[in-house]
């Protein structure tokens, strides 16, 4: 679960901007209300295109060198993100000089289709939806019976030994729906290994991470920005559980809003999602490409 509205660190290196595009040279922390900075503020470091309307504040296409992933996967990426607002004309005349990288991955607002259509074109393969949902934590819109059940789960911090065993579940592979787990020029370790690095920033910027327990046993944890139920533990409903201390947590330490992004390509988080009270924000629709990968 993610906790956090993202806003990043903007810098117009290339000079490739129109007069009525401007990036902001400062620092954007990635928070919501009271929310610490996210684990990978510093990762961001965004290239050439237009990111902010200069009059309106209004977010446009970007170009963000994903400089984490060469860490996480060994591969040099570029992430795109187009805007339901981003005219064709523009972003073809933007993507003519981005410089292909080993992984390619383009977000499309799902009300773009001359965007989606033109980077089909270009060889990108679809991959996932990604959608954006927020929660202002008001309400909990649980029937009594699935609060009494959420209502038997415990959180605490988690210790050395918790974290150990949080690393076997994601090598067993937890974490099974997402674009890089269903991508098959990556391996199952390299997608393993992500998750891995992003619980270790979270860890190391002195964030928490929390193991959820019912009935005595820990059945998943969460942090920011993740939440996962442990191997096992997912036919018996108890994801709801997980996401739902999440939240609580939440409010305990006066957060007023939530915001997650999960796959459309796990159906069963979605519900989970809604039943709690999340709405959709937005919908994007993912497409990758591999330009320097060997064909099989």
């Amino acid at each position: 679960m993610m906790f956090a509205l993202a806003n990043l660190y903007l810098a117009d290196k290339h000079g490739l901007l129109p007069d009525s595009v401007r990036f902001a040279n400062e620092k954007r922390e990635l928070s919501t209300g009271n929310s610490a900075p996210q684990p990978w503020h510093y990762l961001f470091k965004p290239i050439a295109r237009c990111c902010l309307n200069c009059c309106k504040g209004e977010r446009r296409m970007r170009v963000v060198d994903a400089v984490w992933e060469q860490r996480n996967l060994g591969v040099t990426c570029y992430e795109i993100s187009i805007t339901g607002n981003d005219e064709l004309g523009v972003i073809k005349s933007a993507y003519d000089g981005v410089e292909e990288q080993d992984y390619m991955v383009v977000k499309i607002a799902s009300t773009n289709s001359p965007a989606v259509r033109f980077f089909q074109e270009q060889g990108y393969s679809f991959i996932e939806t990604a959608i954006t949902m927020i929660h202002r934590m008001r309400d909990f819109p649980l029937n009594e019976k699935l609060k009494a059940l959420c209502e038997q789960c415990s959180w605490s911090m988690m210790q050395e030994a918790d974290l150990e065993v949080l690393n076997r579940q994601i090598d067993k592979g937890i974490f099974k729906t997402d674009r890089v787990c269903l991508d098959p020029v990556f391996t199952k370790e390299q997608a393993q290994n992500r998750y891995k690095m992003w619980i270790k920033d979270v860890l190391d910027r002195g964030g928490e991470v929390y193991k959820v327990v019912y009935r005595g046993e820990s059945i998943g944890f969460f942090c920011e920005p993740l939440a996962g139920v442990y191997d096992g533990y997912e036919e018996q409903g108890l994801g709801l559980c997980v996401q739902y201390a999440g939240l609580q947590n939440a409010v305990m330490h006066g957060k007023k809003i939530a915001t997650t992004h999960i796959s459309g390509n796990n159906p069963a988080v979605l519900r989970i999602m809604q039943s709690l009270g999340f709405q959709v924000k937005s919908i994007e629709y993912v497409f990758v490409k591999h330009p320097n990968a060997k064909a099989e």
